[in-house]
């Protein structure tokens, strides 16, 4: 839409050497002059915006190329400045140039309309949103919307912009925010409708926010649930993100949908038996279901680490996310052992994500990310990777090692891997809980690394054997030998 702008501009500003005495002559230099300001200033700002060194040294050098030729035009309308000036001419040229301004911004947008629901399903009223529009890195607009009666607002949204929309703070709701991605294929109408990827967040507290991503289509309207402050599953939106899921399993395409796009959120600690599902399809799950169980799993970790805190606290019954907490996992919070029932919840889910898992983890494309993306909460099933590792795809053998080196478990949980004769694994499986070890199990583990340690060679073992064997001389050097 610039390129056309700018040459209608350029046509204009060469057609106006031989009328520019007439009267009428500022009805077509007034647009062209106010289109070659418009291009010509967002340019410097986005040349502005990204001075610096490399890359962004590289973004303002385009961004002055490109606004060469605005100054090239400029400059000829300022040549070709209209001789006479009348009240009528002007004024005509002012109404062309906004409706040329109002055209152009009805072409390039589309309407999209956005329902704000509350906790039960039901429209919500009155809630402000403040908006803001980014393209080229640099901010367009910024704009205010008040949801009706029927807890809508509608606005016209540019797909090669990104926007974000901020629900103004209030006491009974968590913060909500909505961006759109820009999509810079888009050309205009005669461009096949787009298809916006529309991400929504809560802050389930100061410290946690998640999101889910939905796309929609033209005419669809985008329903944003709000959830109540501290609540920790919503059960409308945990229904909408099971009905999303739902379509993929189906096959309907979703455009900028993912599985774990769809997954960032409490809520869909709940969908594990619908994503255990699509993992046992035959001959190879849908894209991202494996991923999608990784975002779970990091979602509950981060919960777990919340709730430790929460033991850390003088009086965790007063602590309001306890208070969620508890509900959530159906504990009363003034007991003593509310926070061993949120505990027992975690670690429930977790085996749950660990069995929906464990029938990739001999694949190529295996899950064993998802027992690592626990952390604490799957060390129970490192244990059981001894079943599978030795049959397992090469690759998923890796991804074994690979979560045994970062583990933090502790060695019984991977004995079998310390026990092995497998120098790879040996070396992972010591580095994962060095931390852990005793004088007695150090003593054993420098035995261990000593026999395949072959300075020679140069491999991830003896990588792990070169930090290790110095790290565990030091710590046992002050015990005596028994």
């Amino acid at each position: 839409m610039q390129m056309f702008l700018l040459i209608g501009s350029l046509l204009v500003a060469f057609a106006m050497f031989p009328i520019r005495r007439m009267t009428w002559a500022p009805v077509i230099w007034l647009p062209a002059m106010c289109v070659t300001l418009r291009g010509l200033t967002h340019l410097l700002r986005v040349a502005s915006a990204h001075s610096g060194q490399g890359m962004e040294a590289l973004g303002t050098m385009f961004a002055l190329l490109a606004a060469i030729p605005f100054a090239v035009v400029l400059l000829v309308l300022l040549f070709t400045f209209p001789r006479k000036w009348q009240l009528i001419p002007a004024a005509a040229g002012m109404l062309l140039t906004v409706a040329l301004f109002v055209s152009t911004h009805w072409i390039s947008t589309v309407p999209v309309t956005v329902e704000i629901l509350g906790p039960r399903g039901t429209p919500l009223s009155g809630l402000r949103f403040a908006g803001g529009e980014v393209r080229d890195g640099i901010g367009s607009s910024t704009f205010n919307l008040i949801t009706d009666a029927e807890g809508r607002f509608h606005f016209r949204h540019n797909p090669q912009t990104s926007m974000t929309l901020e629900m103004a703070e209030t006491s009974d709701f968590s913060p909500v925010s909505i961006s759109f991605s820009s999509q810079p294929g888009y050309t205009g109408p005669n461009a096949p409708p787009p298809i916006l990827s529309g991400n929504i967040g809560w802050k389930l507290a100061k410290e946690f926010h998640q999101t889910t991503t939905v796309s929609i289509r033209p005419n669809e309207v985008l329903r944003v649930f709000v959830k109540p402050r501290y609540l920790i599953v919503s059960e409308p939106l945990q229904a909408a993100i099971a009905i999303r899921i739902s379509l993929i399993q189906s096959g309907t395409p979703t455009a900028f949908e993912s599985l774990s796009s769809l997954c960032q959120n409490t809520e869909s600690l709940a969908l594990i038996p619908q994503l255990a599902d699509l993992l046992n399809i035959q001959p190879a799950p849908p894209p991202g279901t494996i991923k999608a169980m990784i975002v779970i799993a990091e979602t509950l970790k981060n919960l777990s680490n919340f709730e430790k805190r929460i033991r850390r606290e003088k009086d965790p019954a007063g602590n309001r996310l306890h208070a969620a907490l508890c509900a959530w996992a159906g504990a009363d919070p003034a007991l003593a052992d509310s926070i061993n029932a949120v505990s027992a919840k975690f670690q429930s889910i977790a085996d749950d994500l660990i069995a929906a898992s464990r029938p990739r983890w001999s694949d190529e494309n295996t899950s064993v990310g998802v027992v690592q993306s626990l952390g604490p909460l799957g060390w129970r099933a490192y244990a059981d990777f001894a079943e599978v590792y030795s049959t397992a795809h090469p690759r998923a053998q890796r991804s074994i090692r690979f979560a045994l080196e970062r583990s933090h478990a502790s060695a019984e949980a991977v004995q079998w891997a310390l026990d092995s004769n497998d120098p790879e694994l040996i070396a992972a499986a010591y580095n994962g809980v060095s931390e852990k070890l005793n004088p007695a199990q150090l003593a054993i583990a420098i035995e261990r690394l000593e026999k395949i340690n072959h300075p020679s060679t140069n491999t991830r073992a003896q990588m792990h054997v070169e930090v290790l064997l110095p790290q565990f001389k030091a710590r046992i050097a002050p015990f005596p030998a028994q």
